[in-house]
């Protein structure tokens, strides 16, 4: 506990025994440091409650909103990419049972195999879907922390808290925009891509093997033919 100091004013009648007059200063003797630090950590502590509360830290409301809006992202983000994952199945499904019936294999042991690595694959596809929508909702709350955290900075370096709790509002509502476009521009790979490679190059060796089998036959037919020919050239 400080004291103020007790200043002596000189007297011209104390050098003749009479009493001089005592005056209490102020400032606590530190040039009113104490105070000012005060007052700075007050203004500290109010801007970073106003931040941790906007962003959810401790409970309450807000916090349950903030995780209401992460899981909406993975939920946004599963379907965005489930879409893309049974469009892409689909088409590799018609284009294997096209190559299974080109090739007469329907309902053999090799057209079991191909399904078999078709079903493969599609649960890689879903394996892929649940990652990406896990990865999307932990890069979110990891851009909101981040911006959480550069916020308390500036509320120390002498943000006020009026703009401090603005700007936590405003970046919450940029993180969000973010997420939303960072999965809505992205496509994931096909994973049947092998199996779709695996029927272009069937295709392409069924209509080569045609094409040989019809030349030979042609040459054959043409260089076995030991009929005599006549007739004049004009």
């Amino acid at each position: 506990m400080s004291h103020d100091p007790i200043f002596f004013t000189p007297n011209q009648s104390a050098r003749f025994g009479q009493s001089r007059t005592l005056y209490k200063g102020g400032g606590g003797g530190d040039g009113g440091a104490a105070d000012r630090e005060s007052q700075r950590q007050a203004r500290i502590a109010a801007g970073t409650n106003a931040v941790n509360s906007i962003f959810g830290v401790g409970g309450g409301e807000a916090a349950a909103q903030r995780q209401q809006m992460y899981d909406g992202l993975k939920n946004d983000t599963r379907q965005f990419y489930s879409g893309q994952l049974e469009e892409d199945k689909a088409a590799a499904q018609r284009a294997l049972d096209f190559q299974k019936a080109r090739q007469g294999i329907m309902g053999s042991s090799q057209a079991n195999d191909m399904d078999s690595e078709f079903q493969r694959q599609y649960d890689k596809g879903l394996l892929d879907v649940a990652n990406r929508a896990d990865n999307a909702a932990t890069q979110f709350r990891t851009s909101d922390e981040q911006a959480r955290l550069n916020l308390i900075s500036k509320v120390v370096a002498g943000l006020d808290q009026g703009s401090a709790a603005q700007n936590a509002a405003a970046t919450l509502q940029t993180n969000q925009n973010a997420a939303k476009e960072a999965y809505q521009s992205q496509r994931m790979g096909n994973v049947f891509g092998d199996l779709l490679k695996t029927y272009n190059q069937g295709q392409y060796m069924a209509g080569t093997n045609a094409a040989q089998q019809q030349g030979t036959n042609t040459l054959g037919n043409y260089y076995t033919n030991d009929k005599p020919v006549s007739g004049e050239i004009t």
